[in-house]
């Protein structure tokens, strides 16, 4: 498809830098004909996120990362706790070993429950306007490991335990519920799949 037909059939006034850049690699990748390509290209470009939904989830990225200092520094008193405590034990007693084994695995795990906890069991997946992806947890965000940029975003959705919501349809804490509590997970799974077509990821562009 050259850049000419591109903008016949999609009606969109793009670069042809952006075309040549951007585009065309996307197009040349994926599996679907140029007017199918161009349609859901089209139709991603006037999906607008949802206003609400999408402030919400930029808040929850700011408090999580507000949380970050205050995090740290329980970290380090847990660490000073962790060191008093090793005083106690001599490493070179091997049943001593076995306690210092221990309280290791315990600093691990009450570092990892520490982040976990301000990370409110959260995951947040954001869909850029160039299609390129950000799947984060709150626990990674608190810990510094990833910081989601908060510009040109074309999607956005958040959930944890508690409730589920995007910025295409809303609050969909009932969307998939069934009989006796269960969820339909096919039709959740098929909804996310249909995310990343509609808004041309690498994943949507190839299946």
């Amino acid at each position: 498809m050259i850049y000419q037909e591109f903008q016949t059939l999609t009606n969109l006034s793009v670069s042809y830098e952006e075309y040549t850049n951007t585009i065309e690699p996307k197009y040349m990748s994926s599996t679907l004909n140029k007017q199918d390509f161009c349609k859901r290209y089209t139709n991603a470009q006037t999906e607008k996120p949802l206003a609400k939904e999408l402030k919400d989830i930029k808040t929850s990225i700011k408090d999580f990362k507000d949380n970050r200092s205050f995090a740290k520094r329980e970290e380090k008193k847990i660490i000073a706790s962790h060191k008093e405590k090793l005083k106690d034990y001599d490493s070179q007693n091997w049943v001593d070993r076995n306690f210092i084994n221990t309280l290791e695995q315990k600093l691990q795990s009450d570092i990892y429950n520490l982040y976990e906890m301000f990370g409110n069991d959260a995951t947040i997946q954001i869909i850029y306007n160039d299609g390129t992806e950000c799947n984060v947890t709150g626990t990674e965000i608190v810990a510094g490991d990833i910081t989601p940029k908060l510009q040109q975003i074309a999607y956005a959705s958040y959930q944890d335990g508690y409730t589920i919501f995007d910025t295409l349809s809303g609050n969909m804490d009932n969307k998939w519920d069934l009989e006796d509590d269960e969820i339909d997970w096919d039709a959740r799974e098929e909804y996310f799949n249909n995310i990343e077509r509609i808004f041309k990821t690498k994943w949507g562009m190839t299946h």
